[in-house]
């Protein structure tokens, strides 16, 4: 009994003194990696997070496709449904873009016109004094309409609302006609004495007298024309503002496309009901 036990323990001390000795090359040679509570969020976000950049960036280039015109009939009708949110934001730079430059191209073409009256030897003082100051009233409320393009609900209204203030306030008061005093009776009425060129004068300078001077209302009616053209042009540009092209036509059976155009219609009416067929509405840049 005692010999099995003496054996018992060497064989025992044995296998521990093996394990002590093979234990460390174990886990020098294998070492095991331990992850950290928080590493393994991080490392749980980031697995998250690459498919919803994938995604992000498959729908870049689906948008990118659909610009170029790469989609065709119901594929491009359904397409446009499924991003209408992205393609919404797109068109909204775009026309944000549109606005700012046409307005700035409308502001300068009025003022121009405006300029070249004032430098004009034949406008008189008063009407000068009257258009440069009106002038730069329209040009304080232009500017404040490009600060607060976003916030403009009816732009095209608020332009020719300015303009129109332009226009009154460049015309000068106009005085009231003075009734000619009835002739006295028995007083006899001289005629009109007619003026006779010296005939010493020179013939120039008799023209030169004639010249017509500025005209005020002739001027204003000229301008009028020219912002109502102006205006025009920028409405048919906002109008016409997009980011993608024509829908093209369908291939074969039309039912699923029509099916998909009214969606598609639909949708467009319900974001912007305003401009649905009436070309002289205004253009809403801020849906």
């Amino acid at each position: 009994m005692e010999i099995t036990s003496v054996s018992n323990i060497q064989i025992y001390s044995a296998s521990i003194s093996n394990t002590d000795n093979t234990q460390p090359k174990t886990v020098q040679e294998n070492p095991a990696i331990q992850e950290t509570p928080e590493e393994a969020i991080i490392n749980e976000i980031e697995e998250d997070v690459e498919p919803v950049e994938t995604e992000k960036e498959a729908g870049k280039g689906v948008i990118r496709n659909l610009i170029n015109g790469h989609f065709k009939g119901v594929a491009d009708v359904r397409l446009r449904i499924n991003f209408s949110e992205q393609i919404a934001a797109l068109e909204q730079n775009e026309l944000a873009k549109a606005t700012e430059s046409g307005l700035s191209a409308l502001s300068d073409t009025i003022n121009n016109e405006i300029n070249a009256a004032l430098e004009s030897e034949k406008i008189d003082e008063e009407t000068s004094v009257l258009l440069a100051s009106a002038l730069e009233t329209f040009n304080s409320e232009i500017s404040q309409l490009k600060t607060n393009l976003p916030q403009s609900d009816n732009l095209l209204s608020e332009i020719r609302s300015s303009f129109d203030n332009f226009v009154l306030s460049a015309k000068p008061a106009i005085e009231e006609p003075v009734e000619p005093e009835p002739p006295i009776t028995g007083e006899t009425i001289l005629a009109e004495e007619v003026i006779i060129p010296d005939a010493e004068q020179p013939v120039g300078d008799i023209i030169a007298e004639e010249e017509p001077q500025f005209s005020i209302d002739q001027f204003l009616t000229d301008l009028i024309s020219t912002f109502d053209a102006e205006l025009e042009l920028l409405e048919t540009t906002l109008a016409n503002t997009s980011v993608l092209p024509e829908i093209s036509e369908p291939n074969g059976n039309g039912k699923a496309f029509d099916k998909f155009m009214t969606i598609y219609n639909d949708m467009k009416s319900s974001i912007n009901p305003n401009t649905e067929n009436s070309p002289n509405n205004d253009i809403d840049i801020t849906s």
